[in-house]
């Protein structure tokens, strides 16, 4: 027969366990009672998060198609200036908004919008400088220029994407260099301005 002092401490190890399984069950009923007062908000939360996460995905597709996009087709050369040099003959148009760094005879013109915007023709090719006279096999490709002449050009990039530059290059008659500064921070910007320049370099003539 048990004495009552092991009753006492049976007693008192009963209600401790259900007082432990009471906590249990109201922390559990508690959690229930809030888990619904903020179902809806969490809810919403979730659709708003689905929706930016759609929105990125379109963001991505959408992307590559505007960075390849050709800008060309938005630069109307109509209203352009023409320039005709009376020394060499050569002959050039540019964009309105452009003025000359340099009075004729020199050909150097700059974008008012954007002063990192250079256009700047050298003739003879003796004259260019010998940062700029040089060996064919150092250049990125060989391309034409004035219909058929034959001429060389590189791309010299610039880390800082403040000012990057394009280098032709031709031997035909004396030769010459035409050295293009453009800004390129991003790519957008660099196929803009180098679209801007192949328009510029389509419209220049070397006399025949």
């Amino acid at each position: 027969m048990l004495n009552p002092l092991k009753w006492l401490l049976i007693g008192a190890s009963l209600i401790f366990i259900l007082g432990i399984v009471g906590l249990d069950i109201y922390a559990i009923k508690k959690f229930s009672l809030i888990e619904k007062e903020f179902e809806g908000e969490i809810g919403e939360i979730r659709k708003e998060i689905q929706i930016l996460k759609e929105s990125i995905e379109q963001l991505k597709r959408e992307l590559p198609e505007k960075l390849e996009e050709n800008p060309l087709k938005e630069i109307d050369t109509s209203s352009w200036e023409t320039y005709k040099d009376e020394k060499y003959g050569f002959e050039i148009k540019y964009p309105k908004d452009w003025f000359f760094l340099f009075p004729p005879p020199f050909f150097h013109i700059a974008n008012k919008k954007n002063l990192n915007n250079t256009l700047d023709i050298r003739m003879p090719l003796i004259s260019a400088g010998s940062a700029f006279n040089l060996p064919p096999e150092v250049f990125d490709e060989e391309i034409f220029i004035s219909g058929n002449i034959p001429a060389f050009k590189k791309i010299y990039p610039d880390p800082s994407g403040k000012r990057c530059m394009v280098l032709i290059q031709w031997r035909y008659g004396e030769g010459g260099v035409i050295i293009y500064e453009y800004p390129c921070k991003d790519k957008n910007e660099i196929n803009y301005y180098l679209n801007l320049f192949d328009k510029l370099l389509s419209t220049f003539k070397l006399p025949r």
